[in-house]
């Protein structure tokens, strides 16, 4: 695909994005494309970061759909155009990631997979891709395989955590102050920075699509986490270092990680593959946290491992 810095990458054909009311009447917005059945091999949930939207994944969607997969995607509560979970779309905020395991959930049942007779594989981005981990330990009956890009298994300190520790996003969080921004980060947003060493992908016409889709609708742009948003991430962290749970996740999973990732630990993801019983892990040295969104021939890499692995699990 050819791109440059002006690129906004168009809706596939095929597809359709509409909204869906979450159990608390919030509306999730979600994106479907379907391929017939006579050339379907099987369906894609594509799960997102934080910060990120249908739109920005519209190459992904497209790279899936000519392997002959049905895809299905949503913007999680806060992000995109689905509902705030505070009513200021700016702010990045949960009050708990188990929001947005109910949400997904809800989207799996009634969109994905009324029909369980086509396998499903998962794959996630970062805080999707944490996201993934949990809800497959929830439901190991309803996904065949996963692969998980720079998956949140560890926060890296510089971050975020050298603003706000752990203990001081739970005390604060408690005490009222949940949906304030991160202190020092209230006037950021992840597409207004500049290129040059930024913490995302080496490929400037891709960084440029998520800026180029919140110039045409500025809704799309999502603030820094709240307080309450970054001690909700800190509890489900924990919750997938407990006992026995990598044990428990049984079908094949494919971790990928980037050698020049500082948003998320590579080292942590690669030791929580190691611990599962189907896991394998691929290193791509040169690549930033955002894997999907880097230059071609690391992308070539990727999809190249991409086909190895749903060859096997299909």
């Amino acid at each position: 695909m050819n791109l440059n810095e002006n690129t906004v990458v168009e809706q596939p054909e095929g597809g359709a994005i509409t909204v869906l009311s979450a159990r608390d009447g919030s509306r999730l917005r979600y994106g479907t494309w379907p391929v017939p059945a006579n050339r379907r091999r099987g369906q894609i949930l594509l799960l997102h970061g934080r910060t990120e939207f249908i739109e920005k994944h519209f190459e992904t969607i497209s790279d899936l759909l000519d392997r002959g997969f049905s895809v299905f995607t949503l913007d999680w509560r806060g992000q995109g155009l689905s509902d705030a979970s505070n009513g200021d779309p700016m702010k990045g905020h949960v009050h708990d990631y188990d929001n947005y395991l109910d949400d997904l959930d809800l989207f799996v049942r009634t969109v994905v997979q009324p029909d369980k007779s086509v396998p499903l594989i998962v794959l996630g981005h970062s805080m999707g891709a944490h996201l993934a981990l949990r809800f497959v330990r929830l439901h190991p009956d309803v996904v065949a395989g996963m692969v998980l890009c720079s998956p949140l298994i560890k926060l890296l300190g510089k971050r975020i955590t050298g603003a706000l520790t752990q203990t001081a996003a739970h005390f604060l969080a408690a005490i009222g102050l949940h949906t304030k921004y991160v202190p020092g980060r209230d006037a950021y947003w992840a597409a207004k920075q500049k290129f040059d060493g930024n913490p995302l992908t080496s490929d400037i016409k891709r960084y440029c699509l998520a800026a180029n889709w919140i110039d045409r609708n500025p809704e799309l742009a999502v603030g820094p986490p709240t307080i309450g948003w970054l001690s909700a991430m800190f509890r489900s962290i924990a919750i997938i270092h407990k006992s026995k749970f990598e044990a428990a996740i049984e079908i094949p999973v494919l971790t990928v990680g980037a050698g020049r990732d500082i948003v998320v630990s590579t080292e942590a993801a690669r030791e929580y593959s190691q611990k599962l019983p189907s896991g394998e892990f691929l290193l791509l040295a040169d690549a930033q946290h955002e894997i999907l969104h880097e230059r071609d021939e690391l992308r070539d890499a990727f999809w190249s491992e991409f086909d190895q692995f749903v060859g096997k699990v299909l």
